[in-house]
């Protein structure tokens, strides 16, 4: 029993020091816990109904397909992708290039795309050519407010350029 007295008395000695080292620790480990918490994730993209899926591949088939392959896949396309940016698929359009993310799904207007084919913000797209007309603006911009949706690539893939002399048949063909 007296080393357990001593031990007690050592534990007063010291006076409340130890516990308030512990007590701050475990506050310190709180806030950091809470301040990780607090960080914003990665924001979730909207999420669209079937409904304006099927509106946003209509007015891409009908409209926008048009005027990109037309005004944009010969300097964000296959072969040339200037800034990095290649929307030849809906994949390279989410992707963006080197400025940062296309589009902001689900509000047109605040789309880079959108600024920069509207002449809202430099460089001014198209930077060579003729530039969008107000109807190819406000399908491209509705049609970033139903999502961007692609129903194929702007480009088929490449098909085989060798003469057919050259070309090899599969054995099962």
């Amino acid at each position: 029993m007296p080393a357990l007295a001593a031990s007690r008395i050592g534990l007063f000695r010291l006076g409340t020091a130890p516990l308030a080292v512990v007590s701050l620790c475990v506050v310190a480990w709180l806030v950091s816990s809470v301040r990780a918490d607090e960080q914003p994730a990665a924001e979730k993209p909207p999420e669209f109904t079937a409904e304006q899926t099927a509106a946003g591949i209509e007015l891409f088939q009908k409209h926008v397909r048009v005027a990109l392959a037309h005004k944009c896949v010969h300097c964000h396309g296959r072969d040339s992708t200037e800034g990095e940016f290649n929307l030849t698929t809906r994949e390279g359009l989410l992707r963006g290039g080197s400025s940062g993310p296309a589009v902001t799904l689900g509000n047109g207007k605040a789309s880079h795309l959108y600024k920069l084919a509207a002449r809202l913000e430099e460089p001014y797209m198209p930077d060579e050519g003729e530039n969008l007309t107000a109807d190819e603006l406000a399908h491209l911009e509705r049609w970033i407010d139903l999502g961007a949706p692609y129903d194929k690539p702007l480009l088929e893939p490449d098909a085989d350029k060798s003469p057919w002399t050259e070309r090899t048949v599969a054995p099962d063909a």
